[in-house]
């Protein structure tokens, strides 16, 4: 009998294989947009020749990066009386700010609301600010340079994808010098005179603050800010023929299986009295053969460190029919004094996977590379490229004080962390989901007792996970720990009631534990949720089958039969049935 199932139509399936395709996509570095431009439209409304359409004007607005873009805000941050643009990336560089130099000659005026605190929130969020520019004559001009429309703007909380723009509100006057009347509708609940206020500004270009229920601005100076932002065309980092990545989850390393010289199988043990760096290389490598005889050279220091090298040539996986005499010829010639072999395609593979855990970006390992393996197990640093002997040396005698100072360690690039608690949160989550993952990898390669140790991890950043609840029992049933499974079973059903694998598989453990009837009440949960579920009338069938009840268990076989007439387990249980009722007569 399974201890596992998977529903038979998945209405999310289509957005859960989407979200892989992306996830995807993320890994191998690949664009979502394709590497498209950036677009940018004018708004031509009040040019009666546009006939209402926008005008792409992305090639001379000088925003169309060739950006993954994500979030935009709008904020006047040099207070020059213009909005200036913050852009967001997914992709290099991260963020951009581009200030608006247009030399336009209009005027702007710009408010800032304060709500009352009683019948307006403080920020005075959802406010409609309402202006009116004077006419030309009562302004004294010569032409008319604006219509009678008002200029609206509502204040929003939000601003477009991922983006809050400033709390200010900018309007643009054009060529207008004079204000009739300025009108705030503020959000809330009071009277009319509470809600909808006039406000007198005697000048433009200026900043006010506009507080509820005073009916008079305070103009607002702005100061010099003491941040200066100089303007500098990105600059791409030049590539690099090494890299130093030291996880912030260590993870157990795989067993060192490989091949000797003479193809006998051979095993080296990590997580013993020393750590281990594990260096794959190539007789085709010039710079792996530089690695090499570097590691000769250093080898007092290498073992005084309390460090094993294991050299592995992946040269028979490029090319089966490599000479082993050639690469241990070589080795001998730089009198190379350490372990070494042949890489066979399962370590290599396991170590890329355990790159790719690892690492958001799956690209496959380059040559050299070298692995480190610490005296507990785990892999605690990769070198892609030429490594010096100092970075394994500093790397080896490392030993974690905190999950604090592993992030900080880890990092690619200098800089302070943050240990305020929701940072350290989304760290403890993010480590909970690479864990989770790894187990789940564990676990489809059958390495049922690694995989538990993972969940069981999981548990520990995160004891209301359902997803490790279940897994880790299902994993104690498959090794005769049922009541340990019952245990998870039933916690992951407390926090996700309606999961009908949770409760397949919970009664499948009470099955085995050859208590039917509490088998019989979670099935039962389950058609109440899938009332044409096969699976779930046969395992009903079959605790009344054990039991003895065939009039029950006939009932519902035949009841997964009339879903579907040629199910071949519903027939096969049912002849079965018809063989013990003729034994009993």
């Amino acid at each position: 009998m399974s201890q596992s199932r998977s529903d038979q139509e998945d209405p999310g399936q289509a957005e859960g294989a989407a979200g892989g395709i992306l996830s995807q996509m993320i890994g191998e570095g690949r664009s979502f947009s394709g590497r498209e431009r950036n677009c940018c439209f004018l708004n031509t409304a009040a040019d009666p020749r546009a006939g209402g359409q926008f005008a792409n004007i992305s090639a001379i607005s000088g925003l169309d990066f060739p950006d993954d873009g994500r979030a935009l805000s709008l904020v006047d941050w040099d207070h020059d009386g213009d909005l200036d643009l913050w852009i967001s990336n997914r992709n290099a560089p991260r963020l951009r700010f581009m200030r608006n130099d247009t030399p336009a000659g209009n005027h702007f005026v710009s408010l800032r609301l304060a709500g009352n605190g009683r019948t307006t929130n403080r920020d005075a969020i959802g406010a409609r600010v309402e202006i009116r520019i004077a006419s030309a004559e009562s302004a004294g001009q010569s032409d008319q340079s604006h219509d009678d429309a008002p200029l609206i703007k509502t204040l929003r909380a939000g601003e477009g994808f991922l983006a809050q723009s400033t709390k200010w509100l900018h309007f643009g006057l054009g060529r207008s010098t004079r204000l009739e009347k300025v009108i705030v509708h503020w959000p809330g609940s009071g009277t009319r005179e509470e809600l909808v206020e006039e406000f007198a500004l005697t000048e433009i270009d200026r900043r006010y603050e506009l507080v509820q229920g005073t009916g008079m601005a305070r103009e607002v100076i702005s100061k010099d800010r003491a941040l200066k932002l100089e303007s500098s065309a990105p600059e791409l980092p030049a590539p690099q023929g090494e890299a130093r990545i030291r996880p912030y989850v260590l993870l157990p390393a795989p067993a060192l299986n490989f091949k000797g010289f003479d193809n006998r199988r051979l095993t080296l043990t990590p997580g013993s009295d020393k750590a281990v760096l594990v260096n794959f290389w190539s007789r085709s490598c010039g710079r792996c053969v530089k690695e090499l005889a570097e590691f000769t050279r250093q080898a007092e220091r290498i073992r005084t460190a309390g460090i094993k090298i294991l050299a592995l040539t992946v040269d028979p996986l490029i090319d089966e029919r490599a000479d082993p005499a050639l690469e241990r010829q070589l080795l001998s010639q730089l009198g190379f004094p350490f372990s070494a072999g042949r890489s066979t395609r399962e370590l290599s593979a396991a170590f890329q996977k355990l790159h790719d855990d690892l690492i958001p970006l799956h690209q496959a390992l380059p040559l050299p590379v070298s692995l480190l393996i610490d005296r507990h197990g785990r892999l605690t640093a990769i070198y892609k490229g030429f490594v010096s002997v100092d970075a394994i040396i500093e790397d080896a005698k490392y030993l974690p004080t905190g999950a604090l100072e592993r992030f900080a360690r880890s990092g690619a690039l200098p800089g302070a962390v943050i240990g305020h608690d929701v940072l350290n949160q989304a760290r403890q989550a993010g480590e909970a989901d690479i864990r989770f993952r790894f187990g789940q990898r564990l676990e489809k390669s059958g390495f049922i007792r690694e995989a538990a140790a993972q969940y069981s991890e999981v548990l520990s950043f995160n004891p209301d996970s359902s997803e490790a609840h279940h897994h880790l029992g299902l994993l104690l049933a498959k090794q005769g720990k049922l009541p340990q499974a019952k245990e998870h079973m039933q916690l992951a059903l407390q926090l996700r009631a309606d999961d009908t694998d949770l409760l397949s598989n919970l009664g499948n453990i009470f099955y085995l534990e050859e208590n039917f009837s509490q088998a019989r009440v979670h099935f039962r949960q389950v058609l109440s949720l899938k009332p044409r579920d096969i699976d779930t009338y046969i395992r009903i069938g079959n605790t009344f089958f054990v039991e003895g009840n065939l009039t029950q268990a006939k009932a519902h076989y035949e009841n997964a039969l009339r879903i579907q007439p040629h199910h071949e387990e519903a027939r096969s249980s049912l002849i079965r049935l018809k063989a013990r009722l003729q034994g009993v007569r």
